[in-house]
């Protein structure tokens, strides 16, 4: 229950740390402002690590690691699907090599017809 508590008063900690953050980044860029914008973004950053630290130590999903596994598997992902198209268009260019040009292919009237028989020609008037 303790560790409940502790956990949404990380969490609210970070959201009003956020809160305060989005004021400063709305005024003057001074120097003294960039120092109050990178601590304020530094306790952020502590308060949501901590209250990720509560929430696996109660036995969750490890977000870290999760995140990692996820980019990973994207990257195999992207890995993948680039070697397929590598691989589809090496197929299509030796399909495409393999393939006999459209004016020398054979009619089917000249394969079907008997080696004896005189060929009838055709002759086109365009």
């Amino acid at each position: 229950m303790e560790d409940s508590k502790n956990l949404i008063q990380e969490l609210l900690q970070g959201m009003e740390l956020a809160r305060q953050l989005r004021i400063y980044l709305n005024v003057s860029s001074s120097s003294s402002s960039n120092e109050t914008r990178e601590l304020l973004i530094e306790k952020i950053i502590s308060t949501f690590e901590k209250a990720l630290e509560m929430v696996n130590h109660k036995g969750h999903v490890n977000v870290g690691e999760s995140s990692q596994q996820q980019q990973q598997q994207q990257q195999q992902q992207q890995q993948q699907q680039q070697q397929q198209q590598q691989h589809t268009s090496g197929t299509v260019a030796i399909r495409m090599l393999d393939s006999p040009p459209l004016s020398s292919s054979p009619r089917s009237e000249d394969s079907d017809r008997d080696h004896n028989t005189p060929r009838k020609r055709y002759i086109d008037f365009y």
